[in-house]
């Protein structure tokens, strides 16, 4: 039985890669995981599936440290066993995993690395081109196919990096027919929400930090007859709340945690928010269009191949004011039409087409 090795920085990344590795076990692959399992999240759903789980420390910061001590933990499986095919997410993992994976490359051991984002792009901080740059154009070297997930990331790889193939692949997928939910009563999930009826709702869903942005949003909605959910949890919780409360929308906006009711919570929302500053292809967003939610998304790279005036609009993730008039431009549109053509678009990023772009890319080594 051939054997694909995939690879992550934290397990908890492998709720992306279930449905990609069913497929590759109903195709006969023999799939073993490595990760960063400290944490155990994912460990015993992956045993239980029948896929092999490594234990790797991988971490998400860059120490010498911990890059020596993934190093010789990842050298020792590849060499323990006869992969067919190593395939890498995440930065950290894919640096480590490519470097350990040198000598096997020579005898002929095929590695991937699908690239969910780099962190240099357009209006990146200065760091970010001075630290992950070099080390991702490095790695490319011992790249054999690169795969990219937006177009912005793909034109760049492919002008200034060096692995044998690009690929462009659409994200990592999505079923739109999760989101077909005729069943949901919007009445009694509003209810249970302990939201009016008629009431404009916006939802955003993502970790409370940073990058995910969620202050733009409380900001900018900031006296206006909406309510805000957020579906996430995250170190900013407290700072959130604080902002919300400090401009007199408490009670307007909502905390939710992290949910697993994600379609039902899209099925009584009337815009989709995703204020992020830096996205790869953001899954989130996918979902909402396949719900036929309209959308309001910062203006970066990723959100842009997902987001158009058609479906939606784009805001600067910097300015409230920019926020705040995007979502009102939409609330004066024809969300109705939106709908339709977010439903539509969809369709370009479903599960089965990206299994199918990935099939053809592994057809091309095992």
């Amino acid at each position: 039985m051939k054997k694909v090795l995939v690879v992550v920085t934290v397990s908890i990344s492998y709720i992306f890669f279930v449905e990609h590795i069913r497929h590759l076990q109903d195709m006969g692959y023999e799939v073993h995981c490595a990760a960063n399992f400290s944490d155990h999240h994912y460990e015993t759903e992956l045993q239980s599936m029948g896929a092999i789980v490594h234990h790797v420390p991988f971490s998400r910061s860059i120490t010498l440290s911990s890059y020596q001590k993934s190093y010789a933990v990842m050298k020792d499986i590849v060499r323990k066993t006869q992969y067919d095919l190593v395939h890498c997410h995440t930065p950290n993992a894919a640096v480590i995993t490519r470097l350990a994976c040198r000598k096997q490359r020579k005898q002929g051991l095929p590695v991937l690395y699908t690239a969910h984002g780099f962190h240099f792009y357009h209006g990146a901080p200065i760091k970010n081109w001075l630290l992950y740059y070099p080390m991702e154009w490095l790695c490319s070297f011992w790249t054999d196919t690169l795969i990219t997930i937006n177009t912005e990331d793909d034109h760049l790889a492919r002008r200034h990096l060096h692995a044998k193939r690009f690929a462009y692949v659409p994200g990592i997928g999505i079923d739109p027919a999760k989101f077909n939910t005729p069943g949901i009563d919007p009445a009694a999930k509003r209810r249970e929400l302990g939201i009016p009826r008629d009431a404009v709702i916006l939802l955003s869903i993502g970790e409370l930090n940073e990058n995910k942005n969620h202050r733009t949003v409380i900001e900018a909605i900031a006296g206006m007859d909406v309510y805000y959910l957020i579906a996430g949890d995250g170190e900013q919780e407290d700072a959130l709340k604080a902002l919300a409360a400090d401009l007199g929308m408490k009670d307007r906006v909502r905390f939710l945690g992290y949910r697993r009711d994600i379609a039902e919570l899209l099925a009584v929302t009337d815009i989709f928010v995703l204020p992020s500053y830096r996205e790869g292809l953001s899954v989130s967003l996918m979902e909402a269009m396949a719900s036929g939610r309209p959308l309001v998304a910062s203006r970066i790279r990723g959100n842009t191949d997902l987001c158009d005036t058609k479906g939606g609009a784009l805001f600067d993730p910097h300015s409230a004011d920019d926020c705040r008039n995007a979502i009102q431009t939409v609330l004066r549109s024809d969300r109705a039409a939106m709908s339709a053509y977010n439903r539509e678009k969809a369709c370009n990023f479903t599960t089965g087409i990206v299994q199918q772009k990935l099939d053809e890319i592994y057809g091309a080594y095992v």
